[in-house]
């Protein structure tokens, strides 16, 4: 049997401790700044696909990586009137499945072969991003081509998106840290009130 702490052991730890700094000469200035280091963007290739869509390609082989941004103009400055928010909850709704692949199944396929795909909404722009080890590209890009032209647009995943978001406002507005309430990943409109 173990025993007690008195309040005076309890206190004595829950004491705040002194802060203690070594005066070594080091620390009386900043570290000086190095060399500077040559920096090279990779190359950018831009192109036109037949279908009229603009790609910008950049290549780098130091890793079996694919990242993709499929982004369209649109996002929350298109938001129409009194419904501020529909861009960012359509695109977050495109990832919730499919009309073949429930949420589940749909973040198992992705999770089978380590490749995530995103749905974003911006100010003046929305867009999907994929990214997958090269060697599943092409199943992973198959289930992008899915998401953005047969969205599952489930009620059932609307309604836990809606109050997912709803419980995240009500977080921020009870949060004792003011800063953290600046953005807290909820649906928001750039028209002034």
């Amino acid at each position: 049997m173990t025993k007690p702490f008195a309040d005076t052991e309890i206190a004595a730890v829950a004491a705040p401790q002194a802060l203690v700094f070594p005066d070594e000469e080091f620390r009386s200035r900043p570290p000086l700044a190095g060399a500077p280091r040559p920096f090279h963007l990779p190359p950018v290739a831009a192109f036109t696909l037949a279908s009229g869509i603009e790609v910008y390609l950049v290549e780098q082989h130091v890793l079996p990586l694919v990242s993709l941004d499929l982004n369209f103009d649109g996002g929350a400055a298109v938001d129409p009137p009194g419904k501020e928010g529909l861009a960012s909850v359509c695109m977050a709704m495109l990832t919730e499945g499919t009309e073949q692949l429930d949420k589940l199944a749909y973040a198992e396929r992705l999770a089978d072969t380590a490749s995530s795909i995103g749905g974003y909404a911006g100010d003046d722009s929305v867009g999907l991003t994929l990214s997958s080890l090269a060697v599943h590209l092409d199943a992973t890009f198959a289930q992008l081509v899915d998401t953005l032209c047969a969205p599952g647009f489930r009620r059932s995943d609307f309604d836990r998106m809606i109050q997912r978001r709803i419980e995240g406002v009500r977080q921020a507005r009870s949060s004792q840290w003011p800063a953290r309430r600046g953005h807290s990943g909820c649906p928001r409109s750039t028209r002034s009130r």
